[in-house]
């Protein structure tokens, strides 16, 4: 699997400003979606054995101005790796413009013992970036009024979204939300229970089975 990020950058002396997206978000953009990937049981979305790949545009600009030249980095296999090359491409880009050199829209590549991303190839036009429709995968509608077994074609009278989402387990960041709210913990303690199998929730299944309910024995049955 492949994801295709879009991070620009303003944050610097000579370019003040917010950032429209840090290293940091990017990063905990991509903890995210591994979470939800792997709670669905969509894949892994391991990494390092890679399950999932990022690319990432990185472009930067002054305040209330238009972003510049963006570059794509291919390829990055952790997000350690993703926030490192991000930060490299943007100091990167401000050193150009500092000294009046134009950045050239390129793929570039990160080098993980350097820390810097280097050339791979020039693009000079967008449609080299395949920013079009891809005839290979169509357009899918579904059917909001019913939903249709598999097995059959009768309606059970429920939309195929309504059902599909009615379905869904719940996810990770719901369960930090609910578990602090309801039994006083740590968002630490609940992230802990999570990592310890993030597929099915069973570390949270098994802390509730510990404390049948009672919010009050929350943080005894997490430190235990």
């Amino acid at each position: 699997m492949s994801l295709n990020l879009t991070c620009g950058r303003s944050a610097h002396p000579h370019f003040p400003g917010a950032d429209d997206s840090s290293p940091e978000e990017a990063g905990a953009f991509v903890r995210k979606l591994q979470q939800m990937l792997r709670r669905l049981g969509s894949c892994e979305a391991d990494m390092e054995n890679g399950q999932l790949r990022i690319d990432v545009n990185v472009s930067v600009h002054k305040s209330n101005t238009p972003f510049n030249t963006r570059c794509e980095i291919k390829n990055i296999n952790s997000v350690r790796f993703l926030q490192q090359a991000i930060e490299s491409e943007r100091r990167r880009h401000i050193r150009h413009y500092e000294n009046s050199e134009e950045v050239k829209q390129e793929t570039r590549q990160f080098d993980e013992v350097k820390g810097e991303t280097y050339s791979l190839r020039s693009k000079e036009e967008a449609e080299d970036y395949r920013y079009m429709p891809d005839s290979n995968l169509p357009a899918m509608v579904f059917e909001q009024v019913s939903y249709f077994s598999l097995s059959c074609d009768k309606a059970d009278g429920q939309g195929y979204l309504e059902k599909v989402k009615d379905n869904l387990p719940e996810m990770p960041w719901n369960t930090v939300k609910r578990l602090t709210e309801v039994y006083g913990v740590s968002k630490k303690d609940v992230e802990t229970l999570l990592g310890l199998d993030e597929f099915d929730g069973a570390g949270v299944e098994y802390f509730e089975d510990v404390t049948a309910g009672d919010p009050k024995l929350g943080k005894r049955a997490i430190n235990w």
